[in-house]
């Protein structure tokens, strides 16, 4: 009976792996355990498709014996444009500040904590340099908020590009798509401090525009 019990687990863990490799939907009510291998649930056949990803529905409890972890990291915003990613002095406060990064995140549960770190550089074009502010923003459905505290990065030369990093831990209370910000402006409390460009690097043509622009990774804890 012990050997029956044992072979109908392998039986329906092999069904469940052929199953699923097929594309098709299965239920089953026999204990499996899965030990020293990966379970990949996929809607997509092609392992390099954007539109990887399936749906895992759980009666009942879920136990997870370790972390259960969601990241998300990059910048959203186009660099197509050779104006793109810039703030001039027109941009002086938080109120007409910049996005200069973004990312959407979506947390797995209500109360989870977000970790939140960003980092970039600023490159001033005027001969007597600058200063400019950044900020961490989030945005739920119509509502924006500023989050974490203001960094600011002063040079007096131009073309001395200033760094800054940005770390803050949010408490974004909810399922819904959370989109994350870096907004920059020219400056601090009111005062103009010259025009920036964040993504310049070596040459100023989009491709490689795009490899110099800052980055934000959400982290949920």
């Amino acid at each position: 009976m012990m050997k029956n019990s044992i072979l109908l687990k392998v039986l329906t863990l092999v069904g469940v792996t052929l199953l699923a490799s097929s594309g098709w939907g299965f239920e089953t009510n026999v204990d499996s355990e899965i030990k020293e291998a990966d379970l990949t649930i996929s809607k997509s056949s092609n392992t390099s498709s954007n539109d990887r990803g399936g749906d895992l529905t759980v009666q009942g409890n879920l136990a997870v014996d370790g972390n259960l972890t969601k990241v998300a990291g990059g910048n959203d915003l186009p660099t197509t444009d050779t104006n793109a990613l810039k703030i001039t002095t027109s941009n002086n406060s938080v109120n007409n500040a910049v996005e200069i990064a973004k990312i959407n995140f979506t947390p797995t549960a209500t109360g989870k904590r977000v970790l939140l770190m960003a980092t970039g550089h600023g490159n001033p074009d005027s001969t007597n340099g600058g200063w400019y502010s950044v900020q961490l923003s989030r945005k739920i459905g119509s509502i924006t908020t500023a989050i974490g505290k203001i960094v600011v990065s002063q040079t007096d030369s131009q073309s001395h590009n200033q760094p800054f990093t940005l770390l803050h831990l949010d408490a974004p209370n909810t399922v819904e798509q959370v989109e994350y910000t870096v907004k920059a402006w020219s400056g601090v409390a009111g005062t103009v401090g010259g025009n920036w460009d964040f993504a310049e690097g070596v040459k100023t043509d989009s491709s490689d525009r795009a490899l110099y622009k800052p980055t934000i990774i959400a982290l949920e804890l």
